[in-house]
């Protein structure tokens, strides 16, 4: 379902109505006071009709029709509190995951994190409706309430038990770290990281691997303060604007392993700028790998196992290409920036961290594969020039492909920045080569 749908028959889905009109605004009582009120009761009230008016029918229809009473719903005994049981807890799981969502996430939810007793709740009322609902269909009657309360409260205590042993991670889902023997790849994907998503062969690039491993397992060491600032911060904070202590990033890891099953987690963060710089915590973590050589060199690099076949440079301020260049000093000196942790200065905290000259490296590499063209396949990779890259910048110079006037031009234009608030500031010039 698509909350953003338009379409002329969407009334015809109660759901899709409810979710779009049942929800909370705000409004002036007076100056830099607001009141806050709920909207869309009346809509709430006529599909609630229209469903009363659709079970009156279906009554009345079920009267005429004996034959519709005819043959049971399960034919063997053994079967029926399966059934019951088991349509309840899918009523739960579902409808209840979908009352929550109308009910409560969109109008009190605070944060990421869905709040446990509310969540029971609506899984207890959606399991409810699901029993009695199986109840009716197994008896083929709606006489099913004497006696039921036994089974009503098994269903219950099973929501409350999913909702509680889900935020207290029973089954170690959220706290399970893959271990290293058992891994074949690892890709890696955060919001302001620069070039690929490299994936990492265990085999290949074991202290990669290692570092990735190190952040996971520090992610979920500190899962509970994670949880808490992440709340905090959006509830609090984040309507003014997030704080410069910290940095959002939304961090994506997905691994294979070697018997082929895959595994993925994804975890809304806010680094804090003190543990960052401190290198404590799951920020020092994160910064051991995002910083790392050779991690940059995945990323803007490409395919550095492959075979260099090809390398093609762009000024798009002068329109210049490298045709009279000699472009393997060029990678020469790409390859030494990313050793020396060049490629790009990663701070989550400096928005314009990835400023960039108007000047494009294209790199092919080609990988020995018995089914491609020439029985190789092509890889690209696409490296924009940044301040950092000293010795390729110095390469450009010696070669007379940019000057120092460039440089300066280029400096000048990044002199004035917009800060978060709107408000322009003046920078330190500084100029490579």
């Amino acid at each position: 379902m698509n909350s953003e749908y338009t379409g002329v028959v969407e009334f015809l889905s109660p759901v899709v109505e409810i979710y779009k009109n049942f929800q909370w605004d705000s409004y002036y009582v007076a100056p830099d006071v607001h009141g806050y009120q709920l909207l869309g009761f009346g809509t709430v009230a006529i599909y609630g009709l229209v469903g009363v008016v659709c079970f009156a029918l279906a009554w009345l229809l079920y009267q005429r029709r004996a034959s519709e009473r005819a043959g049971d719903v399960v034919a063997f005994k053994w079967l029926r509190p399966v059934f019951r049981y088991g349509v309840a807890l899918c009523s739960g799981l579902t409808l209840g995951r979908l009352l929550y969502a109308l009910l409560w996430e969109n109008l009190f939810q605070a944060g990421n994190f869905a709040d446990v007793l509310p969540m029971a709740i609506c899984l207890a009322v959606a399991a409810v409706v699901g029993y009695y609902a199986a109840s009716m269909l197994l008896e083929k009657s709606l006489r099913v309430f004497r006696g039921s309360l036994p089974g009503v409260a098994a269903v219950v205590a099973a929501c409350v038990l999913i909702c509680v042993g889900t935020s207290m991670d029973l089954l170690n889902v959220e706290g399970y770290v893959p271990e290293m023997e058992d891994i074949d790849t690892v890709r890696i994907y955060a919001s302001d990281m620069v070039g690929e998503n490299p994936t990492l062969s265990a085999k290949d690039h074991p202290e990669m691997v290692e570092m990735a491993l190190d952040l996971h397992r520090a992610i979920v060491a500190q899962a509970d303060e994670i949880k808490a600032n992440n709340d905090r911060i959006h509830t609090v904070e984040y309507s003014n604007g997030v704080p410069r202590e910290y940095s959002y990033q939304f961090l994506r890891i997905e691994y294979t392993m070697k018997d082929g099953t895959r595994l993925q987690r994804r975890y809304p963060l806010y680094l804090k700028r003190e543990a960052w710089e401190q290198e404590t915590g799951f920020e020092g973590a994160f910064k051991a790998l995002f910083t790392s050589s050779d991690f940059q060199m995945r990323q803007v690099l490409g395919y550095p196992e492959g075979e260099l076949d090809m390398v093609y440079v762009y000024n798009y301020s002068s329109d210049k290409n490298s045709d009279d260049l000699d472009t393997d000093r060029i990678y020469e000196a790409l390859l030494k920036d990313a050793q020396a942790g060049n490629l790009y200065d990663y701070d989550p905290f400096d928005g314009y961290y990835n400023d960039s000259y108007p000047i494009s490296i294209d790199i092919q590499y080609r990988i020995r594969e018995e089914n491609g063209y020439d029985g190789y396949s092509r890889r690209y990779s696409s490296v924009s020039l940044r301040p950092t890259m000293t010795f390729t910048l110095q390469e450009l110079l010696d070669q007379e492909f940019i000057t120092q006037e460039d440089l300066q031009q280029w400096a000048e234009e990044r002199g004035l920045k917009v800060d978060y608030y709107g408000n322009k500031i003046p920078v330190t010039v500084e100029i490579a080569g």
